[in-house]
């Protein structure tokens, strides 16, 4: 769908019954703090560690942490001997408490959040979030009621839809 920035999120919409979101930089400017996130879990490894998770991140910014993270643990594996070793598990636990400080704290875009709000649309959110994730999120921002459905742990949004 081609977008005319002179139009209002209303006016694109309006022919449509049913509204397909993700989150991250749909509803909400989370990537690049979700990329950060990343880097920061790996306390106390170096710098180029935390540089290569930065930059395969923005490469890959839409990618599931079912993928990321098992990389970039493996990644950390090289510097075994100089730092301490964390695993894979402690790192899933650790960045689904990041994200929700995170999601919780970013505000939605304001447009998107007015529009969910006042129309009668049946939302709907897809995302690669863990489901349990994505719930407690909408439930700290008080606008879940506003999605017909919000379907996490969709690593292939294709499949989901």
């Amino acid at each position: 769908m081609k977008i005319n920035n002179n139009k209002s999120i209303e006016e694109i919409l309006k022919k449509y019954c049913y509204v397909f979101w993700d989150y991250d930089d749909t509803l909400s400017p989370t990537v690049i703090s979700k990329g950060i996130a990343y880097a920061e879990i790996f306390k106390g490894y170096p710098k180029e560690l935390k540089d290569f998770i930065l930059k395969h991140h923005k490469k890959y910014p839409g990618v599931s942490r079912e993928i990321k993270l098992p990389l970039y643990h493996k990644e950390s594996l090289k510097y075994k001997g100089k730092y301490m070793n964390i695993k894979l598990e402690d790192l899933k636990i650790e960045f689904s408490l990041e994200c929700i400080r995170i999601l919780s704290n970013t505000p939605i875009f304001n447009k998107i959040d007015l529009f969910i709000r006042n129309n009668s649309k049946a939302n709907y959110i897809i995302t690669n979030m863990p489901q349990k994730e994505i719930d407690i999120v909408l439930e700290l921002k008080s606008i879940k009621q506003f999605f017909k459905e919000v379907k996490g742990d969709s690593i292939y949004k294709s499949n989901t839809l």
